[in-house]
């Protein structure tokens, strides 16, 4: 999840007009999906939950940035469907939130979900993909399933260097993945190569 740094303060003023955001999805429940005028007013007001939840998150309030998250989630389902871009965006960036409170299982289910359709709709080398494969393994390492993670920061590292190149910084990030993945193993040799 990105880390914007807003005080509460600036966020309460518009606060009221988010209350709006969940009512309307409810009324777009029978649709089958809301008209783009509709999706654009909503993206709005989701743009600022998220800042609510980045927010809580900067400041250590997890569970109540979850709690904006899942609401999230749920709004974005109903008016944009399950494989729209801020669907999945919002559902990993759940599942980042899940990891900072300590819910690796949990993550772990998130992230494989939303790499599931990611995988299905953008493609496996996509780089969406790659950075959801990336936070599944991440997960992996975090509920100490080393081999896993290391088996998926090989595969992620793999494809970016063919696609992105050797020195670019997503190369670069999960080569350090890896390094730290192989090092948490005892493979310290290995983790020094990367």
């Amino acid at each position: 999840m990105k880390k914007i740094r807003l005080s509460l303060a600036v966020l309460l003023p518009v606060l009221p007009a988010l209350v709006g955001v969940t009512s309307l999805a409810q009324e777009k429940k029978e649709e089958s999906k809301a008209s783009p005028h509709q999706q654009e007013q909503v993206l709005l007001a989701l743009h600022q939950k998220h800042r609510t939840a980045t927010a809580l998150s900067s400041q250590g309030r997890h569970s109540e940035a979850e709690a904006e998250l899942r609401e999230i989630v749920s709004t974005c389902r109903q008016v944009f469907g399950q494989e729209h871009p801020d669907t999945l965006i919002s559902r990993s960036n759940l599942a980042a939130t899940l990891a900072e409170e300590g819910k690796y299982a949990e993550a772990e289910k998130e992230n494989r979900a939303v790499l599931a359709i990611r995988q299905e709709v953008l493609g496996a080398e996509h780089p969406d993909t790659l950075l959801s494969r990336n936070n599944l393994a991440a997960a992996l390492q975090e509920l100490e399933r080393h081999a896993e993670a290391v088996r998926e920061y090989r595969a992620v590292l793999a494809v970016r260097q063919r696609v992105l190149g050797a020195e670019h910084l997503d190369t670069l990030d999960c080569r350090n993945n890896l390094a730290t993945a192989l090092n948490d193993q005892g493979k310290h040799a290995e983790a020094e190569k990367e």
